[in-house]
């Protein structure tokens, strides 16, 4: 089977002060292959301390959809305990993209412990 993969986001902007006009971009019902047969979809507490993100079964994570449900306190993701932070969430953000395969995503809470969602689907 082919296409299992939808993804669908946007983006856009409409600040008078410092615009001409608004701008967007949006992608719809982008369509891709699942080539692996893993996903992980799951919910950790983020402490303050670097926390490995459990892959379970995936061994290439690629597609990956991050959302950080605290109401007050951002969390960051790094590749590997003491990696290089690839992606701040502030409280109710989220990301939605591709991971490089060779990523050992790990979480970090500022200040306080964070509940973060996700889902990662095998290359």
């Amino acid at each position: 089977m082919a296409n299992e993969i939808t993804l669908t986001a946007s983006l856009s902007c409409n600040k008078p002060s410092i615009m001409g006009s608004a701008t967007a971009r949006s992608i719809a019902s982008l369509l891709r292959s699942m080539t692996g047969t893993t996903y992980i979809q799951d919910t950790m507490l983020v402490p303050t301390s670097a926390t490995v993100v459990a892959l379970g079964g995936v061994t290439n994570p690629h597609w990956s959809f991050f959302m950080n449900l605290d109401a007050t306190n951002y969390l960051q993701l790094q590749n590997g305990a003491s990696g290089a932070v690839f992606l701040r969430l502030a409280a109710g953000d989220f990301f939605l993209g591709p991971l490089d395969q060779a990523c050992v995503p790990y979480a970090i809470a500022n200040t306080a412990a964070c509940q973060m969602e996700y889902l990662i689907l095998a290359a």
